[in-house]
């Protein structure tokens, strides 16, 4: 399952720290996710945790 989620999960990472550095600049962030981390689906396991993690990370950075 790793394998399958760590494009996403690191992408997302990535990402942030990319712009951490460009923070004042950059004021608008958007990514998109899926219905899978809602809705699943069989054998879809990965993708849907993969998109779960990015619908909670983006959740954290907005309630900071």
């Amino acid at each position: 399952m790793a394998n399958e989620t760590q494009p996403k999960v690191r992408g997302v990472l990535a990402l942030e720290e990319a712009l951490r550095s460009a923070a004042p600049e950059v004021r608008y962030v958007v990514l998109f996710s899926s219905m899978a981390a809602i809705l699943g689906g069989y054998g879809m396991a990965a993708y849907a945790a993969a998109n779960c993690f990015m619908d909670t990370f983006v959740s954290e950075k907005v309630r900071r």
